[in-house]
């Protein structure tokens, strides 16, 4: 990823074997270097891979200390409304991450439908 992401001089951080508590300090760094800055950053793409669980239909990635964090908590982090510096400004929210144990057939389909032959 860094690689490829190299050329376009893009602020690239990488968090790794963080604990529930890290994850949260990390992205509220990042909410005040934003509102400090806020021309700092003309969008944002935050990728969660990690392990990840569902409970009462709600998408949790766990964190290093067996810590489920809700996706939606991240999301919310930098809502217009709670950060000036990411106001009308593109942000992406990746998760990559297991959510029970049923294979996503549905992707699994569309994906098989746009292949070339």
């Amino acid at each position: 990823l860094r690689d490829a992401l190299q050329p376009f001089q893009i602020d690239l951080r990488v968090w790794k074997n963080y604990k529930r508590q890290d994850i949260l300090n990390a992205l509220r760094g990042v909410c005040e270097e934003v509102d400090r800055e806020p021309r700092k950053f003309s969008g944002l793409v935050i990728l969660g891979a990690s392990h990840g669980e569902e409970r009462d239909n709600r998408d949790y990635l766990v964190a290093s200390d067996g810590q489920g964090l809700l996706t939606e908590t991240i999301v919310a982090l930098f809502h217009n409304d709670a950060h000036v510096g990411m106001k009308d400004r593109p942000k992406c929210y990746l998760f990559n991450m297991c959510r029970g144990t049923n294979p996503n057939v549905q992707f699994e389909q569309v994906t098989s439908r746009c292949m070339m032959p």
